[in-house]
């Protein structure tokens, strides 16, 4: 089972089919507090939460704008649980489910039985800032590689590099206002390892320092590859862990 003492647990839903898959599967490893995000006005949101009140103790929830991703709906729920006391978040979130192999190789790392041991001595560590899949570790690209990528890549596709570009400047951005606000920098490690997929637990510390970072006018509506703030916060999470001394482990 997940530490109850130490970890809160927060998921964004939206395909039902894969949702209630996911709350089925955790409640197999937690049954307390689960804090929700849903898309406004989504036909399936009854149902998923019919099924998350059946499974858990309590369902705290809230329906946030179609921003394309899941980070808007984790910035939200985490505003909602700003006086939690607990140390770590297990942050969640669905997918098509075209792409449940991908998912499980995300979640099972925190879902499993195998690995609860090797979990319980990372966040019992002061050194662990970020836990996720080794499977889906993943580095961004700098300006420079790039452009390698796009020297070869086909004329219709090259709106994917600009895209990637646009990750990139919002990452800088992000670095920057860290910077400007707690005088945080690791100039050695402007671009590092993270999960790809962004499903991980995390230190609330963590995750109240990176949100300070970001602006509700950052997000934009509807969906988008690669390109918006949503997608460089999934790489920023692991270089403020960084930045504010913590070690992040991949499993």
């Amino acid at each position: 089972m997940i530490d109850k003492k130490l970890c809160s647990v927060h998921l964004h839903l939206y395909y039902k089919d894969v949702s209630l898959y996911i709350l089925n599967r955790l409640s197999k490893v937690w049954d307390d507090v689960i804090y929700v995000s849903l898309i406004e006005n989504s036909e399936d949101n009854k149902e998923i939460l019919l099924n998350c009140q059946k499974l858990f103790k309590e369902t705290r929830w809230v329906e946030v704008p179609n921003k394309g991703t899941d980070q808007y709906g984790l910035l939200m729920t985490n505003r909602m649980n700003e006086e939690c006391y607990k140390p770590w978040t297990l942050y969640i979130h669905d997918k098509h489910s075209d792409k449940i192999d991908w998912l499980n190789g995300l979640i099972d790392v925190f879902l499993e039985d195998e690995y609860q041991t090797i979990i319980d001595k990372y966040i019992n560590s002061k050194k662990t800032g970020i836990i996720g899949a080794e499977k889906h570790k993943a580095k961004l690209s700098d300006y420079d590689e790039l452009l390698s990528v796009h020297s070869y890549t086909s004329f219709k596709h090259r709106n994917q590099f600009v895209k990637a570009v646009g990750t990139l400047a919002w990452m800088r951005e992000l670095q920057n206002i860290l910077y400007n606000k707690t005088k945080m920098v690791k100039d050695e490690l402007l671009n590092p390892y993270f999960v790809a997929g962004n499903i991980f637990m995390i230190r609330k510390n963590i995750l109240d320092q990176t949100h300070a970072c970001v602006d509700d006018n950052f997000f934009e509506d509807g969906y988008r590859t690669d390109g918006e703030v949503e997608h460089a916060m999934e790489r920023f999470y692991h270089y403020v862990s960084e930045c504010m001394g913590y070690n992040n482990i991949f499993i």
